[in-house]
């Protein structure tokens, strides 16, 4: 997901009888859904019932999937703040973005997927770009 889709996502647009993540207003304007593995599902499914609802007082009609401790969705500050955390945890010598995520990911699924179904799932409509992600685009054109 894009930085934005995640701290735009909403509680209905989570699937769990399907495994899926339905994303409705994409930077492309395209929406898409994204599917879960089983492990990422329970991890979902688990932060939504046992960590985010624990975070919001009785009374809250906030639907934002992630919040703060506050109680409010989270920004792309509190976003930043996490993903430095996590980067403090692993000991490599370069900083994972989300960004660069997105790009391992990709990349990873070009071994298992055809192009055209990992645009899908980066929400790409245009395969060029699906093959920057991929760090195939020099395979093609040199």
């Amino acid at each position: 997901m894009r930085r934005k889709e995640l701290l735009t996502l909403e509680m209905n647009d989570i699937d769990p009888n399907k495994g899926r993540i339905h994303i409705e207003e994409p930077k492309t304007r395209y929406a898409r859904d994204i599917p879960m593995t089983k492990n990422a599902q329970q991890h979902i499914e688990d932060y939504l019932f046992n960590v985010r609802n624990r975070m919001l007082d009785s009374n809250s009609t906030l639907t934002s999937v992630f919040i703060s401790e506050q109680g409010r969705a989270i920004r792309n500050s509190t976003l930043a703040k996490i993903m430095d955390k996590l980067n403090k945890k692993v000991s490599i010598d370069k900083k994972i973005t989300r960004h660069l995520r997105r790009h391992s990911i990709a990349t990873h699924l070009h071994r298992f997927l055809p192009l055209q179904d990992i645009a899908q799932f980066l929400g790409h409509r245009n395969l060029d770009s699906t093959m920057i992600y991929t760090h195939l685009k020099h395979e093609y054109y040199g």
